[in-house]
C-alpha cells in the first residue's frame, strides 16, 4: 500500500498515489460515539452497504454530508481515485451530535450545513485547505469532540437493546427486547426510529449480513457455513437477505467486495 499521507493532488479531491481504504480508531474521548474514523479512495463500482451507523463523509474536497442509515445497498458513482474522508457514528449515537432524528436520514444524505450551519461551512473550508490525509481526519475528529459536551446521550433503553442485537442479531426479538427493558414495544420501535433510523428487526438483519461477511472474509469461511454460522435457516434464506441488503447473491456480491478490496 502507498503511504496514506499522500496529499490531494492541488484541491481537486483526488490522491496523487492510491490510497486504500483504512480505518483507525477515534480519540479515546470519543470512543462511546465514535465507531472508527476512516479514509479511501473511490474504486471503480464501489458499493456501500447497510451497517446501522451513520457518517460525516467529506468527499473530494468538496461536499460535507451526512450519509444515513442504509436499508440497502448504493453503488457509488464517484470518479476513481476520489479521496473520501470520514467519521463513523456508532449505532444510534449520531443524532445527539447532528440535532436530528435518524429516521430523516435513512436512506438519504444530507449536507451537514443543513444541520451545522455555518458551523460546517468553516470545517468545510478548513478540510479543503489541510493538505494530508491525517490532517482531514485531525480536523473531523475535532469538529465532533467540539460538539461532545452538548451533545445529547443515546436513551438507555436503546443502548441496552443494540448492545442485545449486536450480540447475537438472528436471535433477538423485540417482544423479548421490551419485556427485559420493561417498555411496550411501540415505544422502543419509536425510540430505535428516532437514534437508529428504523426498527430492531432491521437491525438485526442488518448486523447479521454483517456478522456473515466478517465470517467470509475476515474467517475465511465457505459461504454455506458462513450463513449457518450467522443464523440464516438455509441457502435460500441468505440468498434473499443478501439480494435485498446488497442489491447482488451472495457469491456475486463477495465477487465485487474482493475486487473492490484489491484482492
Amino acid at each position: 500500500m502507498e503511504p496514506a499521507h499522500r496529499a490531494a493532488d492541488g484541491g481537486s479531491g483526488r490522491l496523487t498515489a492510491p490510497l486504500q481504504y483504512r480505518e483507525r480508531r477515534p480519540h479515546p474521548a470519543l470512543a462511546d460515539d465514535i465507531a472508527c474514523v476512516w479514509s479511501g479512495a473511490a474504486t471503480p463500482g464501489m458499493r456501500i452497504l447497510p451497517d446501522g451507523c451513520i457518517d460525516i463523509v467529506w468527499i473530494g474536497d468538496e461536499v460535507l454530508t451526512v450519509a444515513g442509515p442504509d436499508t440497502v445497498g448504493n453503488v457509488v458513482g464517484l470518479s476513481e481515485g476520489t479521496l473520501t474522508v470520514g467519521v463513523r457514528f456508532r449505532t444510534g449515537r449520531a443524532p445527539g451530535f447532528l440535532g436530528v432524528r435518524a429516521d430523516v436520514l435513512t436512506d438519504r444524505s444530507v449536507d451537514l450545513d443543513a444541520l451545522w450551519g455555518r458551523d460546517a461551512a468553516v470545517i468545510a473550508d478548513q478540510l479543503a485547505a489541510a493538505s494530508t490525509v491525517e490532517a482531514k481526519e485531525a480536523i473531523l475528529e475535532e469538529a465532533v469532540l467540539f460538539r461532545m459536551e452538548s451533545a445529547r446521550p443515546l436513551h438507555p433503553d436503546v443502548d441496552a437493546a443494540v448492545d442485545v442485537i449486536a450480540a447475537a442479531p438472528s436471535q433477538a426479538r423485540i417482544g423479548d427486547l421490551s419485556r427485559d427493558l420493561n417498555i411496550s414495544e411501540r415505544q422502543l420501535r419509536r425510540r430505535f426510529d428516532e437514534a437508529v433510523g428504523y426498527g430492531p428487526k432491521t437491525l438485526g438483519r442488518v448486523l447479521r449480513f454483517r456478522h456473515f461477511l466478517s465470517l467470509v472474509e475476515d474467517g475465511h469461511m465457505p459461504i454455506a457455513q458462513a450463513a449457518a454460522e450467522a443464523g440464516y435457516a438455509d441457502q435460500a434464506h441468505l440468498t434473499r437477505e443478501c439480494n435485498d441488503l446488497s442489491g447482488l447473491p451472495p457469491a456475486e456480491l463477495l465477487k465485487v467486495r474482493n475486487v473492490q478490496d484489491g484482492a
